[in-house]
């Protein structure tokens, strides 16, 4: 296969990473489109600027499908917008990788929306997924996970605060919730902290196998490198960033390191539209976030009023 012809909708924020990683893929990033003709060219001007990438600036969405024959849409914009977009793209017979969270629905309807856009996927043989990044690393630390799961703990730090504090990184540590207890159900949703720069969530998780106490702590924080903390049971996972952005967790005093997750996540994209593999996550998980994602998000709807 040539070169994949790679699209980006909003590559001015989170956006220009999808634009650097493709292009260190050795894809060909065709066009990327923004709300207005000016926003779109400022940020062809910024990606030329600083990663050297020439590409295509578009404010009109027909344009911008019609003038490219896209293998691939990296969805980057507000996550309001995201489940339109990608409805959009599928329809045009793209691939589609979409930032966190997949929908996002403030009537709480997210993990049905979701349903039928993968049902779209299905009947137009397209790939869609998120960019829940950070499932890269169970095969890392694969040893330190155990049978029976008790605890899990995972802190990040969202660059957003309020309620976007919690729906931006929501999907994040679901992710890894799920991909230790699959199939599971919440109960007894309590936020311990409510505030604007800082959200706790603590809850039941279990399944057939398991019954888990959770325990999320968003936490706002505006510059980089921003802490990701988790832990499974006794065994607490520390990331560390060197000056070269070189990532590793840190665990009992043993390093593992690691590949930059979002780079492993949008090179699993790519692989999955040559058919050399599958995305990082599948759809039941996707869909399993989504719901739990309604779930929180409506308990926290009810804790502020």
């Amino acid at each position: 296969m040539d070169k994949l012809k790679i699209g980006i909708i909003g590559a001015g924020g989170v956006g220009k990473f999808h634009v650097r990683e493709y292009n260190n893929l050795g894809c060909e990033v065709k066009g990327i489109l923004g709300p207005t003709k000016e926003n779109s060219e400022q940020t062809a001007e910024m990606l030329l600027n600083s990663f050297n990438i020439k590409t295509k600036p578009y404010h009109e969405f027909d344009k911008f499908c019609e003038e490219n024959e896209f293998d691939g849409i990296s969805i980057c914009t507000p996550m309001s917008l995201h489940a339109d977009f990608i409805k959009k793209c599928l329809e045009k017979n793209f691939n589609v990788l979409s930032e966190k969270p997949l929908v996002y629905d403030l009537n709480l309807k997210s993990h049905l929306i979701a349903k039928d856009l993968f049902n779209l996927a299905e009947d137009r043989k397209k790939i869609l997924t998120v960019n829940t990044q950070w499932l890269s690393i169970f095969p890392v630390i694969k040893e330190y996970i155990p049978e029976k799961i008790t605890n899990f703990y995972m802190e990040t730090e969202p660059g957003v605060k309020g309620m976007e504090l919690l729906s931006e990184h929501l999907a994040h540590k679901n992710s890894m919730l799920i991909r230790l207890l699959p199939n599971g159900n919440a109960k007894n949703i309590r936020f311990t902290e409510m505030k604007e720069e800082i959200v706790v969530v603590e809850f039941n998780y279990s399944n057939k196998q398991n019954s888990c106490e959770v325990r999320y702590v968003f936490r706002y924080k505006e510059k980089k490198p921003k802490n990701v903390i988790f832990s499974i049971n006794d065994k607490k996972f520390v990331r560390v960033v060197d000056e070269n952005y070189q990532q590793k967790f840190v665990c009992d005093g043993r390093e593992f390191k690691i590949e930059d997750p979002f780079t492993v996540s949008i090179r699993r994209f790519t692989e999955a539209i040559k058919g050399n593999g599958s995305p990082l996550a599948n759809q039941e998980e996707i869909l399993e976030n989504l719901r739990l994602q309604d779930i929180i998000l409506g308990e926290y709807q009810k804790a502020k009023k």
